[in-house]
Formats: C-alpha cells, structure tokens, sequence
C-alpha cells in the first residue's frame, strides 16, 4: 500500500541548509541530490524526508542532466533521474516497494498534472525561462484552480486522507 507521512511541513530551508551541510563533510555515497532552494530540489527533500529516505544533497554542479539542469538524483546503484517529478516516482517506489500498479496510479497522475499545469499556475513559469512570472492561484475563473479548490474543501489530502507524493 501507500506510506503513511505525517502532516506537519518540515522548514525546507532549514532542511536543504542542514543537508547541504551535511553533504560538505559526508562521502557522496547513497541516494544524492544535487539541487538549490531555487529549483523544485526543495520538493523532493521535503519528500524524502517524510518518508524517511535518506538524501544527501550535493552542489547543484556538477550535474548529469542533459540539458545541466537541477534537481539532478543518482543512488548508490547508479540510477540516475532528473526531473523532480520523475525524482518523485522513484523516491515513492522506494518508499513503498510493495505499492501496486493500482497504488502507483493513484499518486502518478498528480504528480504529472501538479508538474504540466499546477507549476505554470503557481509561479508562471515559461518553458525555457525559469524566472517566476507571477501566480494565478488567486485569480477568479481559473477552472483549475476553482476545481482544486473544490477537491481540497471535501478533503485535506489529495489521497488516502494522508501525505502521499
């Protein structure tokens, strides 16, 4: 089945600075992700550390993304994922190896919808531009937004009344 999270948001710039540290002085072995508080690297650490994965986070560069880019993830196999959604799905099955395909559907499609329209919503992003732009999350006739609101009032998480990716 899913993991169960808890509810309270940890400080993710307490959490990305205490890691980072930690990556200064610790051996680049496990799961690493190189990564700033100015990309969606703080997503996946925040993710991570609700489900008790442990995360090393390492200088934004060097990074194997194709386009240089960060989030960046590797681990002590040699599995390499960029993207954060993709570095989502693959924390989430590592959190929860028994999960089904089932399972895996019911956090998959949120994570694809939150990375194609949710993002653009929240910060205004441009493909290829990564300066935030503005949000609309407060603008009236977003259908969207109006329908997210509708599901978060009948509930307080998306999925199995817990924190899932």
């Amino acid at each position: 089945g899913l993991p169960q999270f808890s509810k309270k948001m940890p400080n993710l710039s307490h959490l990305l600075h205490t890691t980072a540290l930690a990556a200064l002085t610790m051996p680049a072995t496990g799961m690493r992700l190189h990564g700033s508080q100015q990309t969606r690297s703080p997503l996946v650490n925040w993710f991570a550390a609700e489900a008790g994965l442990p995360l090393t986070v390492m200088p934004p560069r060097p990074s194997n993304h194709p386009f240089g880019q960060v989030p960046f993830f590797t681990d002590e196999g040699g599995v390499e994922v960029f993207e954060s959604g993709a570095i989502l799905l693959y924390l989430a099955d590592a959190a929860a190896p028994s999960a089904t395909a089932a399972d895996r559907a019911k956090y998959t499609k949120w994570v694809m919808w939150a990375n194609s329209e949710l993002d653009g919503l929240c910060f205004g992003a441009v493909p290829g531009d990564h300066r935030v732009r503005g949000t609309s999350m407060d603008k009236k006739g977003v259908r969207s937004v109006e329908r997210l609101e509708e599901i978060l009032g009948e509930c307080e998480w998306l999925l199995d009344n817990s924190f899932t990716v």
